[in-house]
């Protein structure tokens, strides 16, 4: 018999957790928690062991079963511990997947007692400790969050173990899973085990052989530089705009919570006897599964069900990528892409399954659009030439623009449609107050009718319900503009050029013609340098999209030899206009957040955006020869919204920006003057400078 056996000293059933965790050097301590023990004040010591086990034996004996104190130790150097304090909800599941993508592994997870909160632990050699923290560090900045909130240990402090009490005197330190449930310290230690045991399976004395089954989310990582997060690169230490800015987290509208029905598919599975029998159907000659079963295998196969859930998620209201991802992650409807992640993962391939899938699905949604009925298509066709006809390039690109994106799009033309100034000025690529300006004209026009006016008072996640209208005669002229859907008007470079210069730059064609007769077609002035045609005819040929032949009355114009994308680089409308979009967003994020944390967290990156507008940063811009800014607007299938996409040349490296316009937060500030007047070419150094910062950045990828 053992002395183990014969032991009849306190214990603690989270003892092998304890030795899993516990690292050589200082002693462990038992600090008081409220109300302290008599006559020693709150947080002072009061207990010491080389082992944590035993203080936590102590302080369960004197708490009738729970411990009565904090017990504190120091963890393996091969545990890089996160304190997430008061804000787990905004940023665990970015810090979790920050340090997975560097090269940690998730082995712990405990929730400290004080609400909101959390202990991670990643099992880590020497250089990924350093690439991890960095990462962290990243999502920390993007927040606005301090070290305090989240909070990096260093290998020298000192940890609250699990099971002990809080010193806030708010509840128990106890290990939980991924999805937040309490688990049993003897599953928490088996965690943990693996985790080590897959950063260096032969150096740690554990007893363990990791395995996919029983480990953490990630066993294995692809190299740190293939999937490390963007990195600051600005002198103050805060972070380039990055993806998230430039993605809507979600519909800005009320939150639709999940009902039961939806959580009921997100918990289904395949059934294993029916996947037994399809496939010995498929590999065997002298089995015929019944129609039944493969009636059935066609609703329930993997895929499907994995497409059912998304769509659940999707109806929600969530629209990225970052928040779409916990719910791969947790339920069991999307085991087979979670499968399929795991197995490219141990490959050292990108995860990037479940990813696709969700893109497919959101795609889908984006760009489906009913039939529209017959009357209705004979009332767009009505619109659609009045708008041709006018005179005023700008409120011809607005109206054809909310036209097709929100009244043709299959979900009714005659019925009042929401429409938010910052929805339009994202499509046109202007600044919320010029977009305010634009609808004002609609208005004006007869074109719009405000039909339900909403404002913070009345309902704050809705924008103003707009009704189409078929405008007058009285402002037709004998202009001809094109109002096609995806037409050059829906190019973001028009936000800096303006839309004169896209009525000109249409006219133009590989013929040569003068400037008056560009004048008479587009019915303005022949002008000089600072007025008329000749004046968007110069800024036109500084932006390579026209060339110049001959001289005085001579000269004559022609179409350059530049694309729009090509002028776009030139004149740093990618800049300009992925700022509008990140601040636009950020926004959003600030009035429809949900708790002061998150609200706070938006507010501090939306000053930055600004900042980095007064001082006219740069954003990452790729290469001239990858440049592809713009594609095809795509629609929601319940609100139409536009979405402009930065694609480059390597796989998955996308921008993605939609902006749904289901709100109206005109009380927010929006960003003074975002786009250079038209008309005025930019100075040639600045132009080089830009070309010269774009060719050496790189943009970052997607997952």
């Amino acid at each position: 018999m053992s002395d183990h056996e014969t032991d009849t000293g306190p214990t603690t059933p989270y003892a092998e957790l304890h030795r899993v965790m516990r690292g050589p050097g200082p002693l462990g301590y038992a600090f008081t928690i409220a109300p302290p023990v008599s006559g020693v004040p709150k947080g002072a010591p009061i207990d010491s062991h080389t082992d944590p086990a035993v203080l936590m034996a102590r302080a369960e004996a004197v708490g009738g079963g729970h411990a009565a104190a904090a017990v504190c130790g120091a963890v393996r150097a091969e545990l890089l511990i996160v304190d997430i304090d008061s804000c787990a909800e905004l940023a665990k599941t970015q810090v979790i997947d920050a340090a997975t993508d560097a090269g940690a592994v998730w082995g712990y997870e405990a929730a400290s007692g004080s609400p909101d909160s959390c202990h991670l632990g990643f099992a880590v050699t020497p250089a990924v400790r350093v690439a991890a923290a960095a990462a962290i560090a990243a999502v920390r900045a993007l927040h606005g969050l301090s070290k305090t909130d989240v909070d990096v240990r260093s290998k020298d402090h000192h940890l609250r173990y699990p099971g002990s009490a809080s010193l806030k005197g708010t509840g128990r330190c106890v290990p939980v899973t991924a999805e937040g449930a309490p688990m049993t310290a003897i599953a928490a230690a088996k965690r943990l085990k693996a985790a080590l045991a897959a950063v260096d399976d032969g150096a740690l004395d554990l007893e363990v052989t990791p395995s996919s089954a029983a480990g953490p989310r990630r066993p294995t990582a692809p190299p740190p530089s293939a999937t490390a997060p963007p990195v600051p690169v600005v002198d103050d230490e805060e972070l380039e705009i990055s993806r998230w800015d430039l993605e809507p987290e979600r519909a800005w509208r009320a939150p639709t919570p999940i009902a039961a029905e939806g959580y009921q598919i997100l918990d289904r599975s395949v059934d294993p006897k029916l996947r037994e029998r399809i496939m010995r159907d498929r590999t065997s000659a002298s089995y015929t599964a019944s129609p039944a079963d493969k009636a059935r295998w066609k609703r329930e196969n993997g895929s499907q069900l994995a497409t059912d859930g998304a769509w659940v998620v999707y109806r929600s209201g969530i629209k990225s990528w970052k928040l779409a991802r916990p719910y791969y992650r947790r339920y069991r409807c999307f085991a087979k892409f979670a499968a399929l992640d795991a197995a490219a993962r141990a490959a050292g391939t990108p995860a990037v399954h479940s990813f696709k899938h969700w893109q497919s699905v959101k795609e889908r949604a984006e760009s489906w659009r009913p039939a529209m009925p017959a009357p209705d298509a004979a009332f767009i066709a009505q619109v659609l030439d009045e708008i041709a006809r006018w005179d005023d390039p700008d409120a011809v690109a607005a109206a054809a623009q909310i036209v097709h994106q929100r009244f043709a799009d299959g979900h009714g033309a005659d019925i009042p449609r929401p429409l938010a100034e910052r929805t339009v000025a994202i499509w046109l690529s202007v600044s919320p107050s010029t977009a305010r300006k634009r609808l004002t004209t609609l208005v004006d026009r007869g074109l719009l009718s405000l039909e339900i006016p909403h404002d913070r008072h009345s309902n704050r996640h809705e924008a103003h319900c707009y009704r189409l209208r078929l405008p007058s005669p009285k402002y037709r002229t004998e202009c001809v503009h094109d109002v096609t859907r995806g037409g050059t008007y829906t190019h973001p470079l028009w936000g800096d050029l303006g839309q004169s210069a896209r009525y000109v730059y249409d006219c133009l064609t590989s013929e040569p013609s003068s400037t008056s007769r560009l004048a008479a077609l587009t019915h303005q002035q022949v002008g000089t340098s600072t007025y008329g045609v000749l004046r968007v005819l110069r800024a036109l040929q500084a932006a390579g999209l026209a060339d110049r032949h001959g001289s005085g009355n001579a000269t004559t114009w022609c179409r350059g030899p530049a694309s729009l994308d090509d002028a776009a680089l030139q004149v740093g409308t990618i800049d300009r206009h992925t700022a509008l979009v990140a601040t636009i967003n950020t926004e959003r994020k600030a009035w429809h957040a949900t708790t002061p944390r998150t609200s706070y967290a938006a507010r501090s990156r939306l000053s930055y955006l600004r900042k980095r507008q007064h001082h006219n940063y740069r954003t990452t811009a790729p290469a001239n020869d990858q440049l592809r800014l713009y594609l095809a607007p795509t629609v929601d299938d319940a609100v139409s919204t536009p979405r402009y996409t930065l694609v480059t040349s390597s796989p998955g490296a996308a921008y993605q920006s939609r902006s749904a316009t289901e709100e109206d937060v005109s009380h927010v500030p929006g960003p003074d003057r975002l786009e250079r007047r038209s008309g005025s070419p930019t100075d040639s150094r600045e132009q080089s400078r830009r070309v010269s910062l774009a060719s050496n950045r790189t943009t970052p990828p997607v997952e």
